[in-house]
């Protein structure tokens, strides 16, 4: 570089001066509006994956409430993704700690999310679904057995030894009878009586009463593939005669 600077002349230092400095502004401008958010510069999320590393996931056990705790850094996927689900490894909770109780007699339920077959009825809300339909739904948990058998009998003993101290406080709380150990049931499904009302009147002529029928019919196949004990009632509502030709039920039979 020496060479270089003692072969070469200024002939004009004003027009060089002032280059030097629109130079200077466009550098400092470039730098400006250069994005330097760190989750932009950050492609890799390597900062999530170290603080993840540090604090753990913060995702908990939709069912019971217990916190994921395998190491997401381990994996290049992202956290949730088929190769890289979220898992209790040491164990699921009791379901009654998160407020689970057997649907009939209010009992706070004492099992494990390991212990729950496929074909057992859970209710979420106001839905009743099995649970290989739960865990479908939760699809970015792993809900196998991780631990033997033996290993999760031992953590089962623990947690029931735990609830024997907390569980009346947490029954208050949910609202669950407290018991310290559940009577074995069957896996069966409470048969339920659905009773759709149609609306057949002339606004819902034409398209309408084709997707009206189609959601029935898939309603109903749904239904029996599931072989459930169900019933189901349907009723065209434009064989009722409502006050004026309406089908506002509130104006109907009133409030």
């Amino acid at each position: 570089m020496s060479q270089i600077y003692n072969n070469i002349s200024i002939g004009n230092l004003t027009a060089f001066l002032e280059t030097l400095m629109n130079e200077k502004d466009k550098i400092i401008n470039y730098f400006i509006t250069f994005p330097s958010d760190f989750n932009i510069l950050d492609t890799k999320s390597t900062y999530k994956r170290l603080l993840d590393k540090v604090r753990g996931c913060l995702e908990k056990c939709p069912c019971c409430r217990r916190s994921c705790d395998i190491d997401h850094t381990l994996f290049k996927s992202i956290p949730g993704s088929s190769d890289n689900q979220h898992c209790c490894r040491l164990g699921h909770a009791l379901r009654a700690m998160n407020g689970y109780r057997y649907e009939i007699t209010d009992e706070a339920s004492l099992v494990m999310c390991e212990h729950i077959q496929a074909e057992q009825i859970i209710v979420v809300g106001p839905i009743r679904k099995r649970w290989s339909e739960f865990k479908k739904d939760h699809y970015d948990w792993n809900f196998d057995l991780i631990m033997s058998v033996d290993e999760l009998n031992r953590l089962h003993n623990k947690f029931l030894g735990v609830w024997a101290k907390i569980g009346p406080e947490l029954c208050g709380k949910y609202g669950m009878k407290f018991v310290t150990t559940n009577i074995l049931r069957p896996i069966e499904e409470i048969p339920l009586h659905y009773i759709l009302l149609l609306d057949g009147f002339g606004s819902m002529k034409g398209q309408l009463w084709n997707d009206l029928l189609d959601g029935v019919k898939k309603f109903l196949k749904y239904r029996l593939l599931r072989n459930s004990a169900n019933r189901i009632s349907i009723i065209n509502l434009s064989i009722i005669a409502f006050p004026n030709g309406s089908t506002n039920f509130t104006n109907a039979f009133g409030p």
